[in-house]
């Protein structure tokens, strides 16, 4: 495959000398790079399969055009003039601006890295298994709501239960994980790797897996619910930590907190485990939690009082266990 390298300004199908380092246009499977300041017009669509840069020109596209990043391809994106429509099926697309906007982002597959502290698709739809990435801005990356043309958000589209993995820290979301009736019923998971702040009041996802080390944090007023007909799983893994600071509730149903010795539930808000429900953690109280009937106490149980108003509450309960003891301490 061919190598092809901005010259300067031009028409991006120009065919003789004054756009590329050499005759031709680029094409699938061409390594291709667009210097910064050169400005590039009546860009066609295009699939990126090999490593493809575009720099911070004020570019123009043919109506319509579409670009795709699939399999073996990496788009490392820096221009805030954005493509009218985007296609993710694969490898890496590396977004650098501050503000990122596209009219229309599909993904069904690869890696989206986020610098920009703006990421707000005005049409978004996604299904399958794919990864968002900010590890190029560790600060904070915020993942709009999904919620139609609230707080300037645009219309999202999940086509299938959503498997997300997130990476690095930090990631605030808005984003409320449906299923394909849009609104969960048990299905996608989420998976991260770095500190994750939920923001949107929502379902939980039938899986949840937080990295040793990293923070899951529920934030105030928000409630995070265990819905009906659904027994999630919460993984702390190693010393992973579930802060929640809105209100986790039920309505029925059983959930399952899988953690360690090191790991911790810590509650600052309104916590509610029932029917069936499975606490392999410890749990440190800052205010009220409450256990509903039949709800079992994992070996790596223990609850600390850490502030004199805070019960622990027992309503209803049978509680289960493997004879492990349950210390209650470290009220201040």
């Amino acid at each position: 495959m061919a190598t092809f390298t901005s010259k300067a300004s031009a028409v991006w199908t120009s065919t003789d000398s004054s756009a590329w380092n050499q005759a031709g246009t680029p094409a699938t499977g061409d390594t291709v790079t667009v210097a910064n300041g050169h400005v590039m017009t009546g860009i066609p669509s295009f699939t990126v399969s090999a490593a493809v840069s575009i720099g911070t020109g004020n570019h123009t596209f043919a109506t319509n055009a579409t670009w795709t990043v699939a399999t073996n391809g990496t788009l490392s994106y820096y221009s805030v003039v954005v493509p009218p429509n985007i296609s993710v099926t694969g490898g890496t697309f590396k977004i650098y601006p501050t503000t990122f906007n596209p009219t229309s982002l599909a993904i069904t597959g690869g890696t989206i890295e986020v610098t920009s502290s703006t990421f707000n698709p005005v049409v978004f739809t996604h299904s399958g298994n794919w990864t968002i990435d900010a590890k190029a801005n560790p600060t904070a990356i915020t993942l709009p709501s999904l919620s139609a043309n609230t707080g300037g958000t645009g219309t999202w589209t999940i086509t299938n239960p959503l498997n997300l993995t997130l990476t690095n820290d930090s990631i605030t979301t808005g984003h409320a994980f449906p299923n394909t009736s849009g609104a969960f019923s048990g299905g996608g998971s989420i998976t991260t790797n770095g500190n994750l702040t939920i923001d949107v009041s929502m379902v939980h996802p039938s899986t949840i897996t937080v990295a040793t080390g990293k923070t899951l944090t529920i934030n105030s007023g928000i409630t995070f619910t265990i819905a009906a007909g659904t027994t999630p799983t919460l993984t702390l893994t190693g010393t992973a930590t579930l802060n929640n600071l809105g209100t986790i509730t039920h309505s029925g149903n059983g959930w399952t907190i899988t953690g360690s010795s090191t790991s911790a539930v810590n509650n600052l808000g309104t916590f509610t485990c029932s029917n069936s429900a499975t606490i392999n953690s410890p749990l440190n109280l800052y205010s009220n939690a409450t256990i509903v009937n039949t709800t079992t106490l994992g070996a790596n149980f223990v609850c600390n009082i850490l502030r004199r108003s805070a019960q622990l509450i027992f309503a209803g309960t049978k509680l289960v266990n493997s004879n492990q003891a349950y210390g209650f301490g470290g009220m201040k």
